[in-house]
């Protein structure tokens, strides 16, 4: 049966270099790696195709790995996930073509484990999970340093990323393997023999050269930079509850070997519900820089809406001015028509009146006034009104 390995655990926890061993070990990581930068020189080892399917996952879920949050009431095998889970079988399959054991790393499966393992039910894969950790104050030195987060914030992204994996693969048979990053450092050929006996695959090379490989060209020890005690675990762990608890647990697991039962147990004494309140409190206290920029962004968005309408009523306004002043000219224009038509009225009445005043008119008349009687009792009326001929049938 071929072997699917999630390599899990908060951001900052030496993944990456716990990735590489698990590839010295026997597993194939695939060749579309995340390329190196400037906080991980020498590679991510996370395969592109996933980071991307996660982060987009994430979203869809409202979710953000640097929130942090607990996933609690999410069932990827409902119908509404049924073409996420499909296009995780997809990549599996992809991943999966010509190798054995196929191993996939990215923090977000602590998150995001459960669509993952169904997807990988469906194949039929033997799932094992290596889960990284690392002490929670080096992680919280680590996240300031690259992403300028409080120690608050970052003990609480690592409560909740542990704790989320842990609480799901408690209840389930899949092989665990806990790997802490400073053991690593210390003890390569240990640590590296215990992967090779949990994956259980015997690797191309003799597990000799595969340690001496391993610690000779990626182990760098000059790329831890902190290393902290117990001591400022417990004064920094006082902003946040189970954290010293939850880690005091990991070590054990590391050094004794995974305890479904001892981890139950551990659920048992604490309570999710007020895990995610608190966790809840951190979203709304240890953010006032994405606060602040959301506000300033839709203040933006505000006064650009502001100086939208502003200018849309002065357009409105110049184009009401430049009709009201076409109006008024064709009003000027009518009542200067209306002026002239009346001048040349009253100039044509002038006319008519002096025409009858005078002595020619007044003459005229006398001289046609035996004629017009007649004209006007006989022949007017038939002029004037056409259809009285009708009674002359």
């Amino acid at each position: 049966m071929r072997q699917l390995i999630f390599i899990a655990g908060m951001h900052r926890s030496g993944s990456s270099l716990i990735a590489r061993a698990v590839e010295a070990a026997g597993a194939t990581l695939g060749n579309n790696l995340m390329s190196a930068a400037q906080d991980n020189p020498k590679g991510f080892a996370e395969d592109l195709e996933v980071f991307d399917f996660n982060e987009r996952l994430l979203d869809a879920l409202d979710a953000r790995w640097d929130v942090p949050t607990l996933l609690l009431d999410w069932n990827p095998t409902h119908d509404e996930w049924a073409g996420w889970r499909q296009e995780a079988v997809q990549l599996l399959h992809a991943k999966s073509q010509s190798a054995k054991v196929i191993a996939l790393k990215d923090p977000r499966f602590s998150l995001l484990a459960p669509i993952w393992i169904s997807a990988a039910a469906e194949i039929g894969f033997r799932v094992k999970f290596v889960l990284c950790f690392r002490h929670p104050v080096d992680v919280a030195q680590s996240l300031e340093s690259r992403d300028g987060f409080g120690v608050t914030k970052s003990l609480s992204l690592w409560l909740s990323h542990n704790y989320s994996v842990i609480k799901i693969l408690a209840f389930r048979d899949d092989p665990c393997i806990l790997m802490q990053y400073e053991n690593l450092l210390d003890e390569p050929d240990t640590q590296l023999q215990r992967l090779i006996r949990f994956i259980g695959v015997v690797p191309g090379n003799s597990a000799a050269e595969q340690i001496a490989q391993f610690s000779g060209q990626v182990l760098d020890r000059g790329l831890c930079h902190s290393r902290s005690d117990r001591k400022e675990l417990m004064r920094s762990g006082e902003a946040v509850s189970h954290v010293p608890a939850l880690y005091s647990l990991f070590e054990e697991l590391a050094a004794t070997g995974w305890d479904g039962e001892k981890t139950r147990q551990f659920l048992r004494q604490t309570q999710p519900q007020q895990i995610e309140a608190f966790l809840y409190s951190v979203q709304r206290h240890c953010f006032p820089d994405d606060i602040e920029r959301a506000l300033v962004a839709r203040t933006a968005d505000l006064e650009r809406q502001k100086a939208d309408l502003k200018n849309s009523r002065e357009l409105a306004l110049h184009q009401y001015r430049k009709d009201i002043a076409g109006k008024e000219s064709d009003l000027k224009r009518m009542r200067y028509l209306q002026e002239q038509t009346d001048l040349h009225l009253n100039s044509a009445l002038h006319r008519i009146e002096d025409v009858e005043n005078s002595l020619s008119y007044r003459i005229g008349r006398g001289v046609t006034w035996p004629i017009r009687i007649p004209y006007d009792l006989l022949i007017l009326p038939f002029r004037k009104y056409p259809e009285n001929l009708r009674l002359l049938g």
